[in-house]
């Protein structure tokens, strides 16, 4: 290993932060959620129609050219994710919400 690199988990637990963030209550922990959604209706035929495959109705086209069957993918699938942090007095912010496109 190289002079100043650490690997494992150990890295991970050596990095001290540069800036520390405080809230307007004076916070400085929070408990964060990350979340997933999607914004397709599986059982709207017209919505549906828009990933279908031509060739197999059963198969949903990917962006990258892969099929899978429907049910994998709208258990899996999503188009936007976001982060929510909550300060230990229950005020809630958004940290970050993005649409993928």
């Amino acid at each position: 290993m190289r002079a100043g690199r650490r690997r494992g988990f150990g890295a991970l637990s050596a990095r001290r932060a540069e800036r520390i963030y405080v809230d307007a209550d004076g916070e400085d922990t929070f408990e964060l959620v990350v979340w997933v959604g999607y914004n397709i209706d599986w059982d709207n035929e017209d919505e549906r129609a828009t990933v279908e495959d031509p060739d197999d109705p059963g198969l949903a086209r990917l962006v990258d050219g892969r099929r899978l069957p429907f049910p994998v993918v709208a258990a899996d699938g999503f188009d936007a994710t976001g982060v929510r942090a909550t300060n230990p007095r229950g005020h809630t912010f958004g940290v970050v919400s993005e649409e993928l496109a």
